[in-house]
């Protein structure tokens, strides 16, 4: 893998930078949260307990890919735990496909309207309305509603700008927001974490932070932290479940294990959703406990 293409792409797209949205297909069952009504969480007990068994999520969707292909939504126990513990279907970190791409889900949020959305990179979609997301089993989870691509080069190198990519969840399935707040207080020297779908759980430190609020597009997080090719759009966080950046490209494929990754800030990411998301960037909050 190179620093900037952090995908499973089957194909170079061409260099463009555009911001895109979409509405929900009419075949869909309706997905929308009452308005007024704020989504439902999970206790934090089970939140902890969930996250941090989120190899063994993967691992539990994996072996019963079958079965939920022949069309049985089954609901996934993620861990052992006490009663407390809620059994999702969808989690932070999770792998998705997306075309030719194969990325994991960054986060969860809403919207104004209380639409369920969840997050991943600018480069993990083909800019096509309503582009189906699928998890790794198959399944089809969801579809893309808006986006903001990542600027590529001819290789597919990320050479600058970077955007965000949407998908509206179906109300059908349960999910684990995980997440115990949002912070865009990182330092160099900040202990952090992430978890994506290529190589799980993965702990480094803060090497450089670049961030102007006037040109969100362009800020960026650097870490030693390991990060390959389908971990594009995994979650980085900190102080046990603060989240503070979404995966976006690494070094180590090309250039060895201590090259490096990269993540864009939480911040920036979110300004430049409520900005140009359109419907569904209105107020985006990030789903919390």
């Amino acid at each position: 893998m190179n620093r900037n293409s952090h995908d499973q792409r089957a194909a170079t797209r061409q260099e463009r930078r555009r911001v895109i949205t979409c509405t929900i297909g009419s075949g869909e069952p309706g997905a929308r949260i009452s308005p007024g009504r704020r989504p439902r969480r999970p206790s934090t007990a089970a939140l902890s307990a969930v996250f941090g068994a989120l190899p063994a999520f993967v691992a539990r969707r994996r072996a019963r890919a079958a079965a939920l292909a022949a069309g049985l939504l089954c609901t996934l126990a993620l861990v052992v735990a006490p009663p407390a513990a809620a059994n999702v279907d969808l989690a932070a970190g999770m792998p998705i496909n997306i075309g030719n791409h194969g990325c994991s889900l960054g986060f969860f949020g809403f919207n104004a309207r209380h639409d369920r959305l969840a997050v991943t990179a600018g480069h993990c979609s083909d800019s096509v309305p309503n582009e189906p997301v699928y998890a790794d089993n198959g399944v089809k989870i969801g579809e893309v509603v808006a986006w903001k691509e990542d600027l590529q080069g001819a290789s597919g190198k990320l050479i600058g700008a970077r955007g965000y990519t949407i998908v509206f969840i179906y109300r059908r399935f349960s999910l684990e927001p995980f997440f115990s707040g949002v912070s865009s207080s990182v330092s160099d020297g900040d202990y952090v974490t992430k978890f994506g779908q290529r190589t799980g759980k993965t702990n480094g430190v803060i090497k450089s932070v670049q961030y102007d609020a006037k040109r969100p597009a362009l800020a960026l997080l650097s870490s030693n932290m390991v990060q390959l090719p389908g971990d594009s759009g995994c979650p980085w966080y900190n102080n046990g479940t603060t989240l503070v950046g979404m995966g976006s490209s690494g070094d180590q494929e090309w250039a060895g294990g201590d090259a490096g990754s990269q993540a864009q800030p939480i911040q920036a990411v979110l300004d430049m959703i409520r900005t140009n998301g359109n419907v569904w960037g209105q107020d985006f909050t990030v789903w919390t406990q």
